[in-house]
C-alpha cells in the first residue's frame, strides 16, 4: 500500500509540476533591456552558463571562451538571428541589428521553466565572434540546460558559416 502512496504522490507532483504551478515566473521580472556583457554579474548559482570572447568581461569569467567566425559580424548577426527564430518554444525574441543584440525568452519542455538568454554579436580580428548569456529565472540547478542550449546553438553556427 506504501508503495503505491508514494507512486500517487509522484504522480501528483509531476502532473502539479507540468501544468506550470512551480514554473509560475510572476516574481521574476520580465528583462526589459538586453544585458551588458561588459558589466554582467553572474549569479552563485550553477543555472547558467556564459560564453565570451576574451577582454569582453570586466567583472566575470566566462565558462567557455567564445568561436572566431571567418565571417563578418553582419552575416554572424544573420546567422544567429535566423536560428533563434526557428528554435521551438522561444518567445519574446528582441533584435537590435544596431547593437548586434538578440535576446529571448526559450521555455523548458514538460515544467514550463522560462530561461533568458542574451546574444550579442560582435567584430573580431579577421571577421566576428559572439558572447552567449543563457540562464535559468528560478531554481538552483538546471542539469546542464543552459550549456546545451549555448552548445547547441554554437554547433549550429559554426555548422551554417564554418569557422
Amino acid at each position: 500500500m506504501t508503495i503505491i502512496r508514494v507512486l500517487l504522490l509522484t504522480l501528483s507532483l509531476v502532473g502539479f509540476t507540468a501544468s506550470g504551478a512551480f514554473a509560475n515566473d510572476g516574481d521574476v521580472p520580465e528583462p526589459t533591456i538586453m544585458i551588458d556583457f561588459k558589466t554582467l554579474q553572474k549569479t552563485p548559482k550553477p543555472n547558467q552558463w556564459l560564453v565570451a570572447p576574451d577582454g569582453l568581461l570586466e567583472q566575470e569569467t566566462a565558462d567557455a571562451p567564445a568561436p572566431t567566425f571567418s565571417h563578418d559580424s553582419s552575416a554572424l548577426f544573420v546567422a544567429v538571428s535566423a536560428f533563434v527564430k526557428d528554435l521551438p518554444r522561444t518567445s519574446e525574441i528582441k533584435a537590435d541589428p544596431e547593437g548586434m543584440s538578440i535576446s529571448y525568452v526559450a521555455t523548458v519542455p514538460v515544467f514550463g521553466f522560462k530561461d533568458d538568454v542574451d546574444i550579442t554579436v560582435l567584430s573580431a580580428d579577421g571577421g566576428s565572434t559572439l558572447a552567449v548569456y543563457s540562464r535559468s529565472r528560478v531554481g538552483y540547478s538546471d542539469f546542464g540546460v543552459n550549456k546545451r542550449r549555448v552548445d547547441g546553438l554554437l554547433e549550429a553556427i559554426t555548422a551554417k558559416l564554418g569557422n
